[in-house]
């Protein structure tokens, strides 16, 4: 989540995420106060020079886009932007929360309950895509999250209820 600093849809990154955006990249912007119309645009400047907020270093980004014309984009608006860094098309993909690591090395767990080391690449965040160790269509385990009546979020590892078996995905979709 950022802060829109002005209609010329200028925001802040934190150096954590700069270092992965690039002018000319792709981002989607989308307003809470316009939740239902997410605009498009492209990274058109990133200012080298930090700035420190409470102890926060952040970097201000312009981003080139095009609103319609009915819709207006004030100063200070809360939006969500999200920059697309990198992509791929045609991948086998893992839900992240099949994923577990033992030490440097990625796994899941396959119908019969044994680890199956992965090597692993992009990941948009719920996906991760595989690139080697599993092929489309491999079935693997993976925990099943619920929310619960009090709006947190509940993970059950009794391998009965909880487990699910999924197929490793293939095609356009995630990871982006």
């Amino acid at each position: 989540f950022c802060q829109i600093l002005d209609p010329a849809s200028r925001l802040l990154l934190d150096q954590v995420d700069i270092i992965h955006v690039k002018e000319g990249q792709k981002a989607t912007i989308t307003l809470d106060a316009l939740s239902d119309t997410p605009f498009e645009g492209t990274v058109d400047f990133i200012n080298t020079t930090p700035e420190q907020q409470s102890g926060v270093v952040s970097y201000e980004v312009e981003i080139a886009l095009q609103p319609p014309e009915d819709k207006t984009i004030l100063s200070g608006m809360t939006a969500t932007v999200e920059i697309m860094i990198d992509s791929r098309e045609n991948v086998v993909a893992v839900p992240n929360l099949a994923l577990t690591q033992r030490g440097t090395r990625a796994m899941v767990r396959g119908e019969d309950g044994k680890p199956i080391p992965i090597e692993t690449g992009l990941t948009d965040g719920s996906y991760t895509e595989v690139l080697s160790g599993l092929n489309e269509g491999d079935s693997i385990q993976s925990i099943n999250v619920t929310l619960n009546s009090n709006n947190g979020t509940e993970r059950s590892n009794s391998p009965d209820a909880a487990r699910m078996m999924m197929r490793a995905t293939g095609g356009g979709g995630p990871p982006r």
